[in-house]
């Protein structure tokens, strides 16, 4: 819930277990979670202004920003990584 999905949904989450090869973290390799704004005409008039944080998160977000949350659960979507790593990182 936390996260905004649905029960609904028809998603397989996985769970990290860990063996002697991970050691015992359940993930081999690593994988980056990336939150990108693109610096648009409307971003760069409220940096300009001195605008708060929040209100540039905002209209980067309308602008079709992908935030890291977001980025993180397509990626646990797909399997890639855990809810509890998601969660770890940007909660």
């Amino acid at each position: 819930k936390e996260f905004g999905i649905s029960l609904e949904e028809d998603i397989t989450f996985y769970r990290a277990k860990g063996c002697n090869k991970c050691n015992n973290t359940g993930y081999k390799g690593r994988i980056g979670l990336y939150e990108l704004m693109l610096v648009s005409e409307n971003i760069e008039k409220l940096a300009i202004e001195r605008a708060n944080t929040d209100e540039i998160m905002k209209v980067a977000i309308s602008e079709g920003m992908t935030t890291l949350q977001e980025d993180g659960l397509e990626k646990a979507k797909k399997g890639l990584t855990s809810l509890e790593e998601i969660a770890r990182i940007v909660i």
